[in-house]
C-alpha cells in the first residue's frame, strides 16, 4: 500500500483529500526566465514539449511524432521516453556523460540531443551561459577548501527577485585537472538552482501566502485544512459540506493568478506565461482522481 493512502480525511465520509498541483512550473520559470520565444510559444500552444523536442531530433514532423506516440510505436515511444529524460536532466543542469549513463545511450547521442535542445531554445542556452560568466567572473578568496585540499573561491549570482544564490568551487573534473585546472564552479548547480529557485523558493512561497491569507480571511480553517505541499503540490483536507467546492474554485484561481503577483513584486522578471493548476479529489491522497470543480455558482 502506497504510504499516501495512510492519509484520510478527517471529516470521514463527507469529507475529501484534495491535490492542486501546477502544471510543467520549472519548464515555465525556465521559459521566463532564459526569455526562450520558442520556448514560450510551444508552452502557449500547449504542444507536447517532448513530442516537439524528439522531432527536433530526429528531423521529423511535430504532429507525426504525436501521431506515432499516440498509436503507441514502440520505436517513437522509446525516443520520446529517452527524450524526456534528456530533457529533465539538461534543465536540472547534468552534461551528456550523466545523461548517456542514466539513459542508457552513447555520450554522442547524449550531445546530439543537447545540440537539438539548444537548436530549438537558444536563449535558454545564452541564458545559462550567462549566468555562469557572471559566476565565474566575481568569484572572490574564502578560507574553504576543496576536498582534495585547494583554495575554494565563492561567487554569488543574483536573480531579478533579489534572491541570492551563492556558489563555491569544487574539485574540477578530471578530464579539466589534465589541462592545470584543479578547481571549479558547478555548471549543474548554476544551472539548475536560479530555476528550482524561482520556482519552488519564490513562486510555491507566494501562493502559500495567498492560501493562508484566503483561508484565514473566509474563515474556514475547520473545513479547508491546507495539508501540505510537496514540490508544485498543495494537498487539502476538505469537508465537502457547505460551500466548500465554491472556496477550492477560488483557491485554484490564486494559484493560477501568481503571475499577476510575481509582476507586481519583480516587474524585472516579467511573468508572461498562464499557469494551470490541476485538481485532484478522493478519500485518500494515494486515491485521488481528476475532479472537475465547474464553474462557481
Amino acid at each position: 500500500m502506497s504510504i499516501k493512502n495512510t492519509f484520510v480525511s478527517r471529516f470521514g465520509e463527507q469529507g475529501a483529500m484534495v491535490e492542486m498541483d501546477y502544471s510543467q512550473l520549472e519548464v515555465i520559470g525556465l521559459a521566463i526566465l532564459s526569455d526562450d520565444k520558442q520556448l514560450k510559444q510551444d508552452i502557449r500552444d500547449g504542444l507536447d514539449l517532448h513530442c516537439a523536442n524528439t522531432a527536433q531530433l530526429y528531423g521529423a514532423d511535430y504532429n507525426f511524432v504525436v501521431n506515432q506516440v499516440a498509436m503507441n510505436d514502440t520505436e517513437w515511444v522509446k525516443r520520446r521516453k529517452v527524450v524526456k529524460i534528456f530533457s529533465f536532466q539538461l534543465q536540472y543542469g547534468a552534461g551528456a556523460r550523466t545523461m548517456a549513463e542514466s539513459a542508457g545511450v552513447t555520450i554522442d547521442e547524449a550531445k546530439k540531443f543537447i545540440d537539438a535542445y539548444y537548436s530549438r531554445y537558444p536563449q535558454v542556452k545564452l541564458w545559462q551561459d550567462s549566468n555562469i560568466e557572471v559566476v565565474e567572473s566575481h568569484k572572490v578568496p574564502t578560507n574553504k577548501k576543496t576536498y582534495r585540499g585547494y583554495p575554494a573561491s565563492r561567487s554569488i549570482l543574483r536573480a531579478a527577485t533579489g534572491r541570492e544564490y551563492a556558489f563555491y568551487e569544487q574539485d574540477a573534473p578530471n578530464f579539466m585537472r589534465e589541462w592545470g585546472t584543479m578547481t571549479s564552479f558547478s555548471p549543474t548547480q548554476i544551472k539548475n538552482y536560479p530555476v528550482q529557485g524561482f520556482s519552488t523558493g519564490d513562486v510555491v512561497p507566494l501562493a502559500l501566502g495567498m492560501i493562508n491569507r484566503y483561508i484565514i480571511e473566509n474563515q474556514i480553517e475547520k473545513s479547508v485544512v491546507l495539508c501540505n505541499t510537496v514540490h508544485d503540490s498543495f494537498i487539502f483536507d476538505v469537508n465537502l459540506e457547505n460551500e466548500n467546492l465554491d472556496h477550492l474554485r477560488n483557491i485554484k484561481w490564486i494559484l493560477e493568478d501568481i503571475p499577476s503577483l510575481v509582476n507586481d513584486l519583480w516587474p524585472a522578471v516579467h511573468f508572461d506565461l498562464p499557469l494551470s493548476v490541476g485538481v485532484e479529489m478522493g478519500p485518500s491522497w494515494g486515491e485521488v482522481k481528476p475532479f472537475d470543480l465547474g464553474e462557481e455558482n
